[in-house]
């Protein structure tokens, strides 16, 4: 069994692995429900009111109101388990509030969970990670050069992002980026985040206001 992903709020962490779903009172440390499944989750988020899960077919939730069935932990909850949307394999899911981005396989989405709210695409098969925060979708993609793309525009398709940082440009030559995280309106710039990426040679931290950056850290 391997770790994927993990997401926690102020009750539970919940842990995706290759063989299902773990859910840790955060209180007690004890486990307080799972879902075993065959081929596991390969992703994890969650807001106010659900629990995203990927799969290597789609997208599933868990209403977090189902938990309060739960009377003698751990139980088996596969029964709180809804199919959110159909897709080819999901790599990542992040979100913030009602806005949800998942990572497949083939491409990237980000939907905006209101009435009359929306879904945008974009088809890429080498992103591997994404970031949202209010007003913006960051996400990263592999290849001979690895990239931080940044979205500002999120209620229409699109297939290039606004701007994007690269290696070989303001991250240095050969190495990659293994996960990103965006602090909201932190630039020095108004307005703007700051952009935290874990890279195979240490952490960046850029300014996605005026592109000022430092090296956190530099591994040998």
């Amino acid at each position: 069994m391997f770790l994927n992903s993990l997401h926690s709020d102020v009750v539970f962490t919940y842990a995706v692995t290759t063989s299902g779903l773990d859910i840790v009172d955060l209180n007690t440390g004890l486990l307080y429900a799972y879902i075993n499944t065959p081929g596991g989750f390969s992703a994890v988020w969650g807001n106010n009111d659900k629990i995203y899960l990927g799969t290597s077919s789609g997208t599933k939730y868990i209403a977090k109101t189902c938990l309060n069935s739960i009377s003698s932990p751990p139980e088996d909850i596969s029964f709180c388990l809804n199919d959110y949307c159909k897709s080819s394999e999901v790599r990542y899911i992040h979100g913030c509030g009602n806005l949800i981005s998942v990572v497949t396989t083939e491409n990237i989405s980000i939907t905006n969970q209101v009435p009359q709210g929306y879904t945008s695409t974009a088809t890429n098969y080498n992103i591997t990670k994404c970031f949202v925060v209010p007003n913006k979708l960051y996400y990263i993609t592999s290849g001979t050069s690895w990239t931080i793309n940044v979205l500002d525009y999120l209620a229409c398709d699109w297939e290039e992002p606004s701007r994007y940082y690269t290696t070989g440009g303001l991250l240095a030559s050969g190495i990659e980026l293994n996960d990103i995280f965006v602090t909201y309106n932190t630039s020095g710039v108004p307005d703007n985040n700051t952009i935290f990426v874990a890279t195979s040679s240490g952490v960046y931290i850029i300014d996605d206001g005026n592109t000022d950056y430092s090296i956190f850290y530099k591994m040998l």
